[in-house]
């Protein structure tokens, strides 16, 4: 399967250097990572590589869930993923542009 950014959530699981389009704002209101592995990461960035998540596996077959409270959401201009080791990330957003 290849990245879904056709609604959201964001349905990543394949690295890249792109994941939403250049420019596009928006505000994360949760991160969820599923099926990582023992000793997998995971790593989100801005368009300027700023890491705004990352999480690691700690045992097999590992999930982690970050919930952003309103008024302090992460904020994106553009999105990458890096690394992913195994598994699916989804991304919760509002998308404002």
């Amino acid at each position: 399967m290849a990245n879904d950014i056709s609604g959201l959530p964001y349905i990543l699981d394949t690295v890249t250097d792109s994941v939403s389009p250049t420019g596009a704002f928006h505000e994360v209101y949760a991160i969820r990572w599923t099926s990582g592995s023992l000793a997998d990461a995971v790593s989100l960035q801005d368009a300027a590589g700023n890491v705004k998540w990352t999480a690691q596996g700690t045992i097999a077959n590992a999930h982690d869930q970050t919930v952003f409270p309103d008024g302090k959401q992460l904020e994106f201009n553009g999105m990458k993923i890096p690394t992913l080791g195994s598994g699916k990330v989804y991304v919760y957003a509002k998308r404002t542009r």
